[in-house]
């Protein structure tokens, strides 16, 4: 991970791409010395970061029919544009989940109100 100093200090700068790269010099001199100064440029662009887009979950699964189960939903990442690109060009620390527990009840776990009936 590159780290650049802005003038204030050091910032992240992963998602920043280089633009070009310069530089200038000037030569001082004094009578029993030579100073060279080399100023380096670097332009940079900031580079927008790859995005999830996130479906709704769907419906409970159980195998058994109650129980516990788990519902899924799509998960996909996608550039600036909108293309989707690979799972790992996201990043995985704020991915959202794909898959989560969820409990549908049986008939015996269901509680009935005596009085509604």
């Amino acid at each position: 991970m590159s780290r650049v100093d802005r003038g204030e200090g050091f910032c992240n700068c992963s998602k920043l791409r280089v633009m070009g790269i310069g530089f200038s010099s000037r030569v001082n001199s004094e009578p029993n010395e030579i100073q060279v100064v080399l100023t380096i440029h670097v332009i940079f662009k900031e580079e927008k970061a790859n995005d999830t887009l996130v479906r709704s979950w769907g419906t409970c699964y159980v195998a058994g029919g109650c129980g516990e189960g788990r519902r899924e939903r799509q998960v996909r990442c996608s550039d600036p544009e909108g293309r989707t690109v690979l799972e790992l060009m996201c990043d995985p620390i704020t991915a959202p989940l794909k898959i989560k527990l969820c409990f549908t009840a049986c008939r015996h776990h269901r509680v009935y109100d005596s009085e509604a009936d």
